[in-house]
């Protein structure tokens, strides 16, 4: 299931099966939230199939659909390394499949698979600067 999520792409064999052995596969309903804004997260998802939406509150406190995601996709990377309250709330558009990697497992996988730990750290890493640039484009684009 991970061979099909560019964020492994660089990780060899051996460390995607590591790495693939410390998550869990979870099943998603339509309409099901997968997380919701300000909760506290212990884990990162990783879509296999399937599409959530991304909602974002407003000042005045309205839920505004900022994008959504569809396989191939992580989300709730940010906090595997923050540990910060939820972002925004994910909900499912279809029926999904996610595996997911607990907060406890990603520092196992660090601690007793450095190189490993390492090339996954990375992968997040790439995310996270693919995300920040997509944002600050529609950024740009929202202020012309």
């Amino acid at each position: 299931m991970l061979s099909g999520i560019p964020m492994f792409d660089k990780i060899s064999g051996r460390e995607l099966y590591l790495i693939a052995s410390y998550m869990q596969v979870l099943q998603i309903v339509r309409d099901e939230v997968v997380f919701s804004e300000g909760e506290v997260g212990d884990y990162i998802c990783f879509i296999v199939s399937g599409e959530l939406n991304v909602y974002k509150k407003s000042q005045q406190g309205k839920q505004i659909l900022i994008g959504s995601l569809h396989k191939g996709r992580v989300i709730g990377e940010m906090n595997v390394i923050d540990r910060f309250p939820r972002s925004a709330t994910v909900i499912a558009r279809t029926q999904s499949t996610l595996l997911t990697l607990s907060y406890d497992h990603f520092e196992q996988v660090l601690e007793e698979h450095p190189r490993a730990g390492i090339s996954f750290f990375r992968g997040i890493a790439r995310a996270l600067s693919l995300n920040l640039r997509n944002t600050s484009g529609k950024l740009a684009d929202a202020l012309m």
